[in-house]
């Protein structure tokens, strides 16, 4: 039972100081739970009483502290730093355990009398936090240096690749932490013993001794190896801070590394990125990546240095195949793609597919692609690029040894081909030349796979937009209305009993989403294609008012059946005119030129074309040099054929100087484009002043480039042209010049 008589101060403290005592020094043996008992017990006894002099209880506590603090500097003195840090840490885990023992015996004196000084006095604390401060004060403070030292060795040893004991490190910074004491919040700790008498001492080694191994180590290993070995360090120094330091420290400690390891040593690394890129070491590439993407501006150097090695390549690889694949473009388009696909991987495994590598490759692209052994000197307005990606699509949809018929193959290569689309500086000439292409590979019926032709048209609808590629789509849709055209007159024939002698296809086409020009032409349609030509004229008057059919003969096209003497028969395939001139030979073995001309009603620049085809395919005989012929120079059919090939193709391209091939004209002229873009800028330069009513030259210039850029980059020359041409229309008119600080300014204002 607790003794309820008065106690003195003397009395208590000479039953508590010798536990105590022992307590601080000999935790480890342990405390039996009476004697716990009893020393609370006395301490509560005295703290309870109103006269009690807590004062000086506290102030011997203090002493009890100091005491024992300095004993344990005067035994730690004479020992070698490693073995100092060992002892420390353990009697710091003591010391820990003891004074815990004691603040909660004490803990009456923290609840009333503490509680009640921390109001008014700042110098009184817990007893814990009282054992803290003395600890640091009495102990740390006089030992630091060679504890943090012993610390930095036993790092330093770890590095050299010795085994250390990583629990002491982690518990002694551990302490360094629990020593940063917040006074002010005692429940608070600050890092400034860790960041003061550790961290900058650690962080100060650190750079010293990676100084001295980088420099070292890249002389005698190269660069390749440093890079893995750098990475590697990197790794290690960051699993350090994991293990066993405060995580605070990793974000200096990896500035530090970045500017020894790599930012000292950037333009060493960055020298052997071009070495790199020639031997295809992708690997190291990525290390190489990975490592001066951690460091200010390390990337640009490598950036510059990837463009220009990827418009040298590419050059080099076109210079080396410049006559085939001036000929045939599907040589210059997978030289692109070969060099597109592969650097492209390059930058997505090895750069993560980092836009400024992305951007090198564009404008390497950019630049060689329209400038190049190819290209360079051609005569089309300096659009050569643009006419071989579009011839060379053509090549792949439409039938024919170069079609791909594998569809993940077809993907990869519209996606390829997309790709190289966007480096065009002049998107409407390749506009001009696919919408063309497509419109022979559709009413030929060329086209390989109508799958492949939709999925094109998506994807530039993708890259350049709707508008782009609006007749592209209408021709599409055109063509699929015309099947069910086809098949619904076929039906109207049935319903009315009307029998055709020969199959009849036609294609229904929009005007303004085809390239398509009816030439000056008075052809005689032979009597046996009226009958269909009406038949579908009424059929298409009862579906559809108000609209207007227009024959265009010369991209039409037929299948006929040629018997010979031996009465063997051929299948060729022939224009409509040439059809036209051999139907004239059902009625006469013989025909004159003057015949053949009466009987179609061609002109010479459209019959000639067509009928020295005939003779060159052997269908019909006559002179094959069309300067020879005259009005009286006769013609027969072929008396007798190459009974080996029995499909003949007549329709075939003969020298420019005897006319134009039947069918759809494909080449585009730097004339039409010129046309074309003055179209266009027209429309703009209206668009922009109905809008703004009125804009000065300069502005005017800006906008209308800005709104025309994604098709063509345009001249200075074709804009005041334009502009010109519109104020004669009387579209716009100039109104009087401003003075501005650069002079007078010219503006224009919009005619509504």
């Amino acid at each position: 039972m607790m003794n309820q008589n008065p106690v003195d101060l003397e009395t208590t403290w000479k039953n508590v100081q010798p536990e105590f005592k022992r307590i601080l020094a000999d935790i480890e043996s342990g405390l039996e739970k009476k004697i716990y008992m009893e020393l609370y017990s006395n301490i509560f006894q005295y703290v309870s009483q109103t006269n009690a002099l807590n004062d000086e209880l506290y102030r011997r506590v203090i002493g009890l502290f100091s005491d024992r603090t300095k004993e344990l500097v005067n035994a730690a003195r004479n020992l070698p730093d490693e073995t100092l840090l060992e002892f420390f840490m353990k009697k710091w885990i003591d010391w820990i355990q003891s004074c815990k023992v004691l603040d909660h015996m004490m803990a009456y004196l923290n609840r009333t009398w503490v509680k009640q000084q921390r109001s008014s006095t700042s110098d009184i604390y817990d007893i814990q936090l009282l054992s803290d401060i003395q600890w640091r004060d009495n102990l740390f403070k006089p030992l630091k240096d060679r504890l943090t030292n012993a610390m930095i060795k036993f790092i330093e040893a770890e590095r050299n690749g010795e085994i250390i004991n990583t629990q002491l490190l982690s518990e002694s910074v551990q302490c360094y932490v629990r020593l940063g004491l917040n006074l002010e919040s005692p429940k608070d700790t600050t890092l400034d013993v860790y960041k003061q008498y550790f961290e900058n001492d650690f962080l100060h080694a650190t750079e010293t001794y990676y100084t001295i191994e980088s420099t070292d180590f890249i002389h005698q290993n190269g660069v390749s190896q440093y890079m893995f070995r750098v990475s590697k360090r990197l790794e290690q120094e960051q699993d350090r801070v994991r293990r066993y330091l405060h995580p605070s420290t990793l974000e200096p400690l990896i500035q530090k590394l970045d500017l020894v390891l790599l930012t000292k040593h950037k333009d060493t690394l960055s020298a052997k990125f071009l070495d790199l890129l020639r031997e295809e070491k992708n690997e190291e590439l990525s290390v190489m990546y990975t490592l001066l993407s951690r460091i200010k501006d390390g990337l640009e150097p490598l950036k510059a240095q990837l463009e220009h090695f990827i418009k040298e390549i590419g050059l080099m690889e076109i210079e080396k195949e410049a006559a085939e694949a001036a000929e045939k473009p599907q040589v210059f388009v997978n030289i692109l793609l070969r060099i597109h696909q592969k650097y492209s991987e390059l930058i997505r495994t090895a750069f993560r597919t980092d836009s400024g590598f992305v951007a090198s490759l564009d404008k390497a692209f950019r630049e060689f692609v329209n400038n190049n052994a190819v290209t360079s000197g051609d005569k089309e307005g300096g659009a050569k690029a643009p006419h071989v990606l579009a011839r060379y699509c053509d090549l792949v949809l439409k039938k024919g040894p170069s079609h791909i018929t594998d569809e993940s193959e077809m993907e990869n290569t519209l996606n390829g081909v997309v790709s190289l689309f966007k480096y065009l500086p002049d998107k409407d000439v390749f506009m001009m030349v696919y919408h063309k292409l497509l419109s022979r590979r559709l009413i030929s019926d060329l086209s390989g796979n109508e799958d492949a032709e939709a999925s094109m048209i998506a994807k530039l609808k993708g890259a350049q937009g709707f508008e782009y590629c609006l007749k592209l789509q209408r021709m599409i849709t055109d063509m699929s209305v015309s099947k069910d055209i086809n098949t619904d007159f076929q039906n109207w024939l049935e319903t009315r009993a009307v029998n055709l002698k020969y199959g009849f296809n036609i294609f229904v086409l929009a005007t303004g989403s085809w390239p398509l020009q009816s030439p000056p032409s008075n052809f005689n349609v032979p009597q046996d294609m009226m009958v269909a030509i009406e038949q579908f004229k009424k059929y298409y008057e009862t579906k559809f008012q108000g609209r207007k059919l227009t024959y265009l003969h010369h991209a039409s096209r037929a299948d006929v059946d040629f018997r010979d003497t031996k009465k063997k028969v051929f299948k060729l395939t022939v224009s409509v005119y040439q059809m036209g001139i051999l139907l004239l030979f059902n009625q006469f073995p013989s025909l004159t030129l003057k015949d053949i001309t009466e009987g179609t009603n061609l002109n010479e620049i459209t019959l000639r074309p067509a009928l020295l085809a005939l003779i060159k395919t052997l269908v019909v005989v006559g002179p094959e040099n069309p300067k020879e012929w005259t009005e009286a120079t006769a013609f027969t059919t072929a008396p007798a054929m190459n009974p080996k090939k029995i499909k003949i193709n007549c329709n075939i391209a003969v020298a420019p100087e005897h006319g134009p091939k039947a069918g759809v004209n494909t080449d585009v002229s730097k004339e039409e484009i010129e046309q074309d873009r003055q179209f266009k800028l027209k429309a703009a330069i209206v668009r922009i002043m109905k809008a703004r009513k009125v804009l000065s030259h300069n502005e005017l210039i800006a906008e209308t480039t800005q709104q025309v850029s994604r098709w063509f980059t345009p001249k200075m020359s074709s804009l005041k042209r334009a502009i010109e041409h519109l104020i004669e229309q009387d579209y716009l008119k100039r109104v009087q010049d401003e003075k501005g600080d650069a002079g007078l300014i010219k503006k224009y204002e919009y005619v509504a």
